[in-house]
């Protein structure tokens, strides 16, 4: 009963969240999972990896080329490199490229704009301003997973416990009535 509880819980906050962040719901799904209530341990565990998820699981990346001439030297456009534009999944993502790492991962970076105003070295002794700022694109799961997966559970607990429990209950008594 529990358990059938609890999965109803995690099924509905995958879709939803899957649903708000435009993402597939399988990978939302694998984020969740559920350690089941036993006769010995009358509570189910629901652990939730709220960690980023990176752009380059989102599906297949392409590139999607401009047929419009680049840019002249000196005018300002907001698509670098003749609008350009990479797409992973259904998502386009703009001054992006896929890279391997030092860790020997592939991941979808991002060129970041504030180059210029950076102060301070890098690792390596470098002037920060010098370097070419990238970042690994996220898309953030915390808050949303989160305050989905609180709202389901306050909501199954008021509509679908009781209902659950008073099937669970019949059941047992009609397995105790049939026995005599």
């Amino acid at each position: 009963t529990l358990n059938r509880v609890a999965g109803a819980i995690i099924a509905k906050t995958a879709s939803s969240v899957a649903r708000e962040l435009a993402v597939p719901r399988r990978l939302i799904r694998a984020r969740i999972r559920l350690s089941p209530a036993r006769p010995d341990k009358v509570y189910a565990k629901v652990y939730i990896n709220t960690g980023n998820l990176p752009a380059i699981k989102l599906g297949e990346a392409r590139v999607r080329l401009s047929r419009r001439k680049r840019r002249k030297k000196g005018q300002r456009a907001a698509l670098k490199g003749g609008g350009s534009v990479l797409i992973v999944g259904k998502r386009r993502i703009p001054d992006a490229f896929i890279t391997r790492l030092a860790n020997g991962r592939w991941h979808v970076m991002q060129r970041m704009p504030w180059a210029s105003s950076s102060t301070g070295a890098d690792s390596k002794g470098r002037p920060k301003r010098h370097r070419l700022p990238i970042e690994v694109v996220k898309i953030t799961t915390a808050g949303p997973l989160a305050e989905t997966f609180e709202r389901e559970r306050d909501r199954m607990y008021r509509e679908k416990l009781p209902a659950q429990m008073m099937k669970a209950m019949t059941h047992q008594l009609r397995l105790v009535l049939k026995r005599k």
